[in-house]
């Protein structure tokens, strides 16, 4: 007797997988070996990724089909986990039969099977999902994870994605997938047609938008922190031209997302004395958090992609604008609602200038030559961008000030002074403070209103410091003779 019927009622996940059966280019079950029966086995070990799910009927129990690594036995104590989601909890449960080409059979090793799960209906099961006991350890675990990912979405369905896929797969899935898909493309490119790469690229857009719809439904995302700099670590390689001695190419820099899924994965990755791992959450009262943050880095600090987990997983800036929507977002912010109306009046930014300045700020040139050559080129790039800056200096509100004239230039009245915050600069001198936008201000300054000038005009007077970060100290110090050292390098 078989352990499920093909009359199924609600499936979690199997619909999809059944109404695209006839589609199927190179289907998984004709290719590959099925599990080989064991007559002996003293208890069951193994991991076994899902590839379908069918329900019973009138019953909480579920049959998966899934690849099994190991040896498995059909009261296996097993625990169930979707290691893609983000708040997926690891569930103990018992298996309740294995089937082989459709026969029940005491004992499965190394391949194809049917497991019924008991009360896996409650489970959420979905391809992708692992079942394992308990000696298996993460890594095994997550590379059942994403065979199954791979076998199921592109052996089988060939990356032919429809709504229940869009419902069924998270963020992470979306991600891993993206990365398996092209590394497949990779490897079969070569025999491949025009209409072939035509097929495939409409695929992978398909499912670009479907991750970034995931994206920006996130409860949250996790980005990797500069400690020096405090803002998210700018990603960018410096590599020489070929047959272009002493010339350099500096790769437009990126922003490093990791996912909720994955952040005890690949969060400790990353050197803990250099990098912090910081949650961006969405939640009930900042429902665009995470789209705040991506504006900010782009139109505040200059980043030009982001990158999710992988280095071929990402989104460039002019993909991800039109989902920004930047006046929509601003209205429904609430560091908008707190602006004054200065800010509202003079949005003054400087993304071009400083991509270069948290480039530089993070980058120790003596650590290592390639490091030199890097904050080199950074300082020649952050020299032209100075030039063309507009800076925000605060000011006291003891100065009172008239209505902006048509010009939208502010009138000060003969004889008033303005009085400026410094701190002790070089030579005894003192440095005013320069900040390439509001937000920057507002870390330190959270009252005052602000004057708006070039880098010559203040270096005619005195010298400065531009984003003075006070809880880590670093800034660009800059004099009038340091200046004009920066554009003699170009």
């Amino acid at each position: 007797m078989a352990l499920f019927s093909k009359k199924n009622q609600n499936p979690p996940a199997a619909d999809t997988a059944q109404e695209n059966e006839n589609k199927v280019s190179r289907p998984a079950e004709e290719e590959t070996p099925v599990a080989s029966v064991m007559k002996d086995s003293p208890f069951g070990s193994f991991v076994m990724g899902v590839l379908d799910v069918f329900s019973l009927k009138e019953d909480v129990d579920v049959v998966v089909v899934g690849r099994i690594i190991g040896r498995a036995l059909p009261e296996d104590a097993v625990y169930v986990t979707s290691l893609g989601n983000d708040d997926e909890a690891i569930i103990f449960t018992n298996l309740a039969g294995i089937e082989v080409e459709n026969k029940k059979v005491p004992f499965a090793k190394d391949g194809l099977a049917a497991v019924r799960v008991r009360n896996g209906y409650r489970m959420n099961l979905k391809p992708g999902s692992v079942i394992f006991t308990r000696d298996q350890g993460p890594d095994q675990v997550r590379k059942a994870y994403l065979n199954a990912l791979g076998e199921y979405y592109i052996q089988k369905k060939n990356m032919q994605l429809g709504k229940a896929d869009r419902e069924n797969l998270s963020l992470t899935d979306c991600v891993e997938l993206s990365r398996i898909f092209r590394l497949y493309l990779d490897q079969i490119k070569a025999n491949m047609t025009d209409a072939d790469r035509k097929e495939s690229d409409q695929r992978l857009q398909y499912l670009k938008e479907m991750t970034l719809d995931k994206l920006f439904n996130a409860r949250s995302i996790y980005t990797v922190v500069n400690k020096k700099t405090t803002e998210p670590h700018m990603f960018s390689v410096t590599v020489p031209l070929k047959n272009q001695e002493g010339s350099y190419y500096c790769a437009p820099p990126d922003v490093r997302l990791i996912t909720k899924a994955y952040v005890k994965i690949f969060g400790p990755m990353y050197d803990a004395k250099v990098y912090e791992i910081r949650e961006i959450a969405n939640d009930e009262v900042e429902r665009n958090r995470i789209r705040e943050f991506l504006d900010q880095i782009f139109h505040l600090n200059g980043a030009e992609a982001i990158t999710l987990i992988y280095d071929n997983v990402g989104f460039t800036r002019e993909e991800l604008e039109p989902r920004l929507d930047r006046e929509a977002l601003m209205e429904g912010s609430s560091d908008e609602s707190n602006k004054t109306e200065d800010e509202r009046a003079v949005p003054i930014t400087n993304p071009a200038l400083e991509r270069w300045i948290l480039l530089l700020s993070q980058t120790d040139p003596e650590s290592s030559s390639q490091a030199d050559v890097a904050s080199r080129l950074y300082y020649r790039f952050m020299t032209k961008e100075l030039a063309n800056a507009k800076f925000l200096i605060p000011i006291s509100d003891e100065v009172e000030k008239l209505a902006p004239e048509e010009n939208k230039e502010t009138v000060v009245e003969a004889g008033a002074s303005l009085k400026l915050p410094v701190v002790p600069g070089r030579n005894e001198k003192p440095a005013t403070l320069l900040f390439t936008d509001w937000r920057r201000l507002r870390a330190d300054y959270s009252q005052e209103n602000a004057l708006v000038q070039t880098l010559d005009e203040v270096l005619e007077r005195m010298d400065c410091v531009i984003n003075l970060n006070k809880a880590t100290g670093t800034g660009i110090y800059l004099s009038k003779e340091t200046y004009e050292q920066l554009k003699a390098l170009d």
